[in-house]
Protein backbone atom coordinates (compact mmCIF):
# COMPACT_ATOMS: atom_id res chain seq x y z
CA UNK A 1 0.00 0.00 0.00
CA UNK A 2 2.49 2.52 0.89
CA UNK A 3 4.45 1.62 -2.16
CA UNK A 4 1.07 2.61 -4.10
CA UNK A 5 1.22 5.61 -2.60
CA UNK A 6 4.44 6.26 -3.19
CA UNK A 7 3.82 5.85 -7.13
CA UNK A 8 0.49 8.00 -7.07
CA UNK A 9 2.69 10.97 -5.33
CA UNK A 10 5.67 10.95 -7.94
CA UNK A 11 3.18 10.82 -10.91
CA UNK A 12 1.50 13.98 -9.54
CA UNK A 13 4.52 15.49 -8.89
CA UNK A 14 5.70 14.86 -12.43
CA UNK A 15 2.06 16.21 -13.88
CA UNK A 16 2.22 19.44 -11.93
CA UNK A 17 5.45 19.56 -13.02
CA UNK A 18 5.47 19.39 -16.58
CA UNK A 19 2.28 21.59 -16.81
CA UNK A 20 3.23 24.65 -14.68
CA UNK A 21 7.12 24.19 -16.19
CA UNK A 22 6.85 23.71 -19.98
CA UNK A 23 3.41 24.81 -20.35
CA UNK A 24 3.27 27.97 -17.82
CA UNK A 25 -0.32 27.81 -17.91
CA UNK A 26 -1.48 27.83 -14.63
CA UNK A 27 -0.63 30.79 -13.75
CA UNK A 28 0.10 33.56 -15.81
CA UNK A 29 3.01 35.46 -15.79
CA UNK A 30 3.29 39.22 -14.79
CA UNK A 31 2.48 41.59 -18.40
CA UNK A 32 5.43 43.44 -19.85
CA UNK A 33 2.70 45.82 -20.83
CA UNK A 34 0.80 47.18 -17.80
CA UNK A 35 -0.34 50.63 -18.80
CA UNK A 36 -3.53 50.49 -21.12
CA UNK A 37 -3.00 53.73 -22.56
CA UNK A 38 0.32 52.51 -23.52
CA UNK A 39 0.58 53.20 -27.60
CA UNK A 40 2.71 49.94 -28.07
CA UNK A 41 0.47 47.17 -26.43
CA UNK A 42 -0.62 44.63 -28.82
CA UNK A 43 -3.92 43.77 -27.20
CA UNK A 44 -6.31 46.63 -26.02
CA UNK A 45 -9.85 47.76 -25.40
CA UNK A 46 -11.11 44.65 -24.39
CA UNK A 47 -14.95 45.41 -23.68
CA UNK A 48 -18.03 42.95 -23.39
CA UNK A 49 -21.44 43.93 -24.46
CA UNK A 50 -25.31 42.52 -23.37
CA UNK A 51 -26.16 41.80 -27.14
CA UNK A 52 -29.30 40.06 -25.76
CA UNK A 53 -30.69 38.18 -22.82
CA UNK A 54 -28.77 35.53 -23.47
CA UNK A 55 -25.52 36.52 -25.27
CA UNK A 56 -22.55 38.73 -24.72
CA UNK A 57 -20.16 39.96 -27.44
CA UNK A 58 -16.22 40.83 -26.12
CA UNK A 59 -14.52 42.49 -28.38
CA UNK A 60 -10.54 43.72 -28.46
CA UNK A 61 -7.89 45.47 -30.30
CA UNK A 62 -4.95 43.59 -31.79
CA UNK A 63 -2.18 45.77 -32.66
CA UNK A 64 0.05 44.24 -35.29
CA UNK A 65 2.67 47.41 -34.88
CA UNK A 66 5.35 46.09 -32.53
CA UNK A 67 8.55 46.71 -32.18
CA UNK A 68 10.15 43.87 -30.25
CA UNK A 69 10.08 40.75 -31.95
CA UNK A 70 10.36 38.49 -28.97
CA UNK A 71 6.86 39.74 -27.33
CA UNK A 72 5.08 39.51 -30.04
CA UNK A 73 1.36 38.23 -29.29
CA UNK A 74 0.95 35.12 -31.07
CA UNK A 75 -2.18 33.69 -29.03
CA UNK A 76 -5.00 35.47 -27.14
CA UNK A 77 -7.38 32.66 -24.61
CA UNK A 78 -10.55 34.65 -23.40
CA UNK A 79 -12.33 32.76 -20.32
CA UNK A 80 -15.18 33.13 -19.19
CA UNK A 81 -17.05 33.07 -15.49
CA UNK A 82 -20.55 34.22 -13.37
CA UNK A 83 -18.64 34.14 -10.24
CA UNK A 84 -15.93 36.90 -10.70
CA UNK A 85 -13.02 37.77 -13.47
CA UNK A 86 -11.20 34.14 -14.27
CA UNK A 87 -7.58 34.24 -12.79
CA UNK A 88 -5.98 31.08 -13.47
CA UNK A 89 -5.67 29.68 -17.01
CA UNK A 90 -5.96 26.33 -16.39
CA UNK A 91 -4.97 23.85 -19.91
CA UNK A 92 -7.25 23.71 -22.54
CA UNK A 93 -10.03 25.92 -21.17
CA UNK A 94 -11.22 28.91 -23.00
CA UNK A 95 -11.67 30.40 -26.08
CA UNK A 96 -8.17 30.18 -27.87
CA UNK A 97 -7.46 33.02 -31.47
CA UNK A 98 -4.49 33.05 -33.04
CA UNK A 99 -5.94 35.28 -35.80
CA UNK A 100 -5.02 38.56 -35.31
CA UNK A 101 -7.58 40.20 -37.81
CA UNK A 102 -10.15 38.78 -35.31
CA UNK A 103 -11.23 41.17 -33.25
CA UNK A 104 -14.54 40.02 -31.79
CA UNK A 105 -16.26 36.99 -30.15
CA UNK A 106 -20.05 35.96 -29.55
CA UNK A 107 -20.83 34.34 -26.31
CA UNK A 108 -24.04 32.54 -26.90
CA UNK A 109 -26.88 30.53 -24.23
CA UNK A 110 -25.51 32.97 -21.24
CA UNK A 111 -27.19 32.55 -17.69
CA UNK A 112 -29.92 35.77 -17.76
CA UNK A 113 -30.11 38.57 -15.51
CA UNK A 114 -26.58 37.44 -14.53
CA UNK A 115 -22.99 39.32 -14.21
CA UNK A 116 -20.43 37.53 -16.72
CA UNK A 117 -16.57 38.19 -16.52
CA UNK A 118 -14.43 37.79 -19.09
CA UNK A 119 -10.86 37.54 -18.61
CA UNK A 120 -8.32 37.73 -21.78
CA UNK A 121 -5.24 36.07 -21.39
CA UNK A 122 -1.84 36.85 -23.98
CA UNK A 123 0.77 34.27 -24.83
CA UNK A 124 4.20 35.49 -27.18
CA UNK A 125 6.54 34.08 -29.56
CA UNK A 126 9.12 32.58 -26.34
CA UNK A 127 5.79 30.66 -24.72
CA UNK A 128 5.06 33.12 -21.82
CA UNK A 129 1.76 34.20 -21.17
CA UNK A 130 1.03 37.58 -19.70
CA UNK A 131 -1.45 38.52 -17.00
CA UNK A 132 -4.78 38.93 -18.70
CA UNK A 133 -6.70 42.22 -18.47
CA UNK A 134 -10.73 42.00 -17.90
CA UNK A 135 -14.26 42.83 -19.31
CA UNK A 136 -17.38 42.13 -17.93
CA UNK A 137 -21.34 42.88 -18.94
CA UNK A 138 -24.81 42.28 -17.20
CA UNK A 139 -27.59 40.58 -18.73
CA UNK A 140 -29.59 42.13 -20.37
CA UNK A 141 -27.65 45.17 -21.58
CA UNK A 142 -28.89 48.72 -22.56
CA UNK A 143 -29.68 49.52 -25.55
CA UNK A 144 -29.83 53.37 -27.10
CA UNK A 145 -31.34 54.17 -30.52
CA UNK A 146 -30.70 57.13 -32.59
CA UNK A 147 -27.79 57.97 -30.63
CA UNK A 148 -25.76 61.08 -32.19
CA UNK A 149 -21.94 61.04 -32.41
CA UNK A 150 -20.85 65.09 -33.20
CA UNK A 151 -17.62 65.94 -35.17
CA UNK A 152 -15.48 67.71 -32.34
CA UNK A 153 -12.49 68.12 -34.56
CA UNK A 154 -10.95 67.57 -38.71
CA UNK A 155 -7.96 67.73 -40.87
CA UNK A 156 -7.76 68.13 -44.61
CA UNK A 157 -4.01 66.54 -45.30
CA UNK A 158 -3.10 66.80 -48.79
CA UNK A 159 0.26 65.74 -50.40
CA UNK A 160 2.34 68.60 -49.90
CA UNK A 161 0.78 69.81 -45.84
CA UNK A 162 -1.47 69.02 -43.30
CA UNK A 163 -4.65 72.09 -42.76
CA UNK A 164 -6.60 71.88 -39.83
CA UNK A 165 -10.06 73.22 -40.62
CA UNK A 166 -12.92 72.50 -38.03
CA UNK A 167 -15.42 75.39 -39.95
CA UNK A 168 -14.44 74.97 -43.66
CA UNK A 169 -14.98 72.50 -46.59
CA UNK A 170 -13.30 69.72 -46.88
CA UNK A 171 -11.75 68.66 -50.04
CA UNK A 172 -11.60 65.22 -51.37
CA UNK A 173 -9.32 64.59 -54.28
CA UNK A 174 -6.90 62.03 -55.07
CA UNK A 175 -4.10 64.09 -53.42
CA UNK A 176 -6.28 65.86 -50.24
CA UNK A 177 -7.91 63.62 -48.36
CA UNK A 178 -9.73 64.34 -44.82
CA UNK A 179 -9.86 63.00 -41.39
CA UNK A 180 -13.18 63.66 -38.99
CA UNK A 181 -12.76 63.27 -35.39
CA UNK A 182 -15.57 62.45 -33.37
CA UNK A 183 -16.96 62.30 -29.85
CA UNK A 184 -17.85 58.51 -29.62
CA UNK A 185 -17.52 57.44 -25.74
CA UNK A 186 -15.41 54.57 -24.86
CA UNK A 187 -17.19 51.31 -23.60
CA UNK A 188 -20.21 50.76 -26.53
CA UNK A 189 -20.96 48.81 -28.87
CA UNK A 190 -21.78 49.87 -32.37
CA UNK A 191 -25.35 48.08 -33.71
CA UNK A 192 -25.32 50.08 -36.78
CA UNK A 193 -24.08 53.82 -37.71
CA UNK A 194 -25.18 55.95 -40.61
CA UNK A 195 -22.87 58.83 -41.59
CA UNK A 196 -24.63 62.02 -42.62
CA UNK A 197 -22.66 64.90 -44.56
CA UNK A 198 -23.32 67.57 -46.96
CA UNK A 199 -21.12 66.43 -50.50
CA UNK A 200 -21.08 68.55 -53.31
CA UNK A 201 -18.61 68.38 -56.52
CA UNK A 202 -18.44 64.73 -57.81
CA UNK A 203 -16.33 61.44 -57.51
CA UNK A 204 -16.40 57.97 -59.50
CA UNK A 205 -16.46 56.52 -55.83
CA UNK A 206 -15.34 57.44 -52.09
CA UNK A 207 -13.64 55.42 -49.17
CA UNK A 208 -14.07 55.43 -45.40
CA UNK A 209 -11.55 53.75 -43.05
CA UNK A 210 -10.74 53.83 -39.64
CA UNK A 211 -7.90 55.54 -38.16
CA UNK A 212 -6.75 53.68 -35.15
CA UNK A 213 -3.24 55.25 -34.25
CA UNK A 214 -2.35 58.86 -34.22
CA UNK A 215 -1.57 61.11 -36.87
CA UNK A 216 2.23 62.11 -37.06
CA UNK A 217 3.16 65.79 -35.41
CA UNK A 218 4.66 66.91 -38.64
CA UNK A 219 2.22 68.50 -41.23
CA UNK A 220 4.08 67.17 -43.85
CA UNK A 221 4.44 63.53 -43.22
CA UNK A 222 -0.05 63.38 -42.24
CA UNK A 223 -0.43 62.05 -46.11
CA UNK A 224 1.53 59.64 -46.21
CA UNK A 225 0.75 57.91 -43.04
CA UNK A 226 -2.54 58.01 -44.12
CA UNK A 227 -1.47 55.46 -46.82
CA UNK A 228 0.02 52.87 -43.78
CA UNK A 229 -1.87 49.92 -42.11
CA UNK A 230 -0.28 51.30 -39.09
CA UNK A 231 -2.70 54.51 -39.07
CA UNK A 232 -5.61 53.38 -40.84
CA UNK A 233 -7.49 49.39 -40.56
CA UNK A 234 -7.71 49.31 -44.36
CA UNK A 235 -9.34 45.63 -43.52
CA UNK A 236 -12.45 47.43 -42.06
CA UNK A 237 -12.69 50.28 -45.03
CA UNK A 238 -15.77 50.37 -47.13
CA UNK A 239 -16.22 51.87 -50.14
CA UNK A 240 -18.91 53.53 -52.33
CA UNK A 241 -19.22 53.81 -56.05
CA UNK A 242 -22.00 56.89 -55.81
CA UNK A 243 -21.62 59.80 -54.05
CA UNK A 244 -24.62 60.18 -51.42
CA UNK A 245 -25.60 62.02 -48.58
CA UNK A 246 -25.86 59.54 -46.15
CA UNK A 247 -23.79 56.37 -46.06
CA UNK A 248 -24.01 53.16 -43.52
CA UNK A 249 -20.32 52.89 -41.78
CA UNK A 250 -20.91 50.34 -39.37
CA UNK A 251 -17.93 48.27 -39.54
CA UNK A 252 -15.61 51.49 -40.22
CA UNK A 253 -17.66 53.45 -37.16
CA UNK A 254 -17.19 49.65 -34.79
CA UNK A 255 -13.58 49.92 -35.62
CA UNK A 256 -13.26 53.59 -34.85
CA UNK A 257 -14.37 53.61 -31.67
CA UNK A 258 -12.26 50.89 -30.09
CA UNK A 259 -8.96 53.07 -31.08
CA UNK A 260 -8.26 56.23 -28.99
CA UNK A 261 -8.80 58.41 -32.11
CA UNK A 262 -12.07 57.77 -33.11
CA UNK A 263 -11.31 59.29 -36.12
CA UNK A 264 -12.51 58.17 -39.83
CA UNK A 265 -10.75 58.84 -42.82
CA UNK A 266 -12.60 60.05 -46.04
CA UNK A 267 -10.91 59.62 -49.23
CA UNK A 268 -11.04 59.12 -53.10
CA UNK A 269 -8.70 57.70 -56.19
CA UNK A 270 -10.51 59.62 -58.28
CA UNK A 271 -8.51 62.28 -60.56
CA UNK A 272 -10.50 64.23 -62.82
CA UNK A 273 -11.93 67.30 -61.39
CA UNK A 274 -13.77 68.86 -59.87
CA UNK A 275 -12.76 68.20 -56.41
CA UNK A 276 -15.50 66.83 -54.38
CA UNK A 277 -16.47 69.07 -50.75
CA UNK A 278 -17.94 68.44 -47.41
CA UNK A 279 -19.84 71.22 -45.73
CA UNK A 280 -18.01 71.10 -42.67
CA UNK A 281 -20.28 73.33 -40.91
CA UNK A 282 -21.80 72.83 -37.00
CA UNK A 283 -24.19 69.81 -37.91
CA UNK A 284 -22.98 67.96 -40.63
CA UNK A 285 -21.16 65.57 -40.86
CA UNK A 286 -22.22 63.52 -38.10
CA UNK A 287 -23.20 59.83 -37.61
CA UNK A 288 -26.07 58.55 -35.79
CA UNK A 289 -25.97 54.70 -34.58
CA UNK A 290 -28.06 52.19 -31.71
CA UNK A 291 -25.55 51.34 -29.39
CA UNK A 292 -25.09 48.97 -26.35
CA UNK A 293 -23.71 50.15 -23.31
Amino acid sequence: MNTLLFRLKVVTLIIVSVLTMSCNLIISNISSRINPNDPEAQISNFNAFALDVDKVLTTWQWNEYYHDSDERIEEIRILHSTNNYPQVLIPFTGESITDSSKTELEWKGLDKNTTHYFALHMKDERNRWYSPIYAKATLPGTVVTGFVFNRINSVNADSASAEWMPDNPLEIRDWKWAVLYFDIPDGVYINNATIYLSPSGSATGVTFAPVIEPLPDDDMEIYNSLKDDFRVDYSKSITFTTIESTYDITEVVRAAALSSEKAILIKTEDMTPPTLNYDNDASAPYIIADIIK
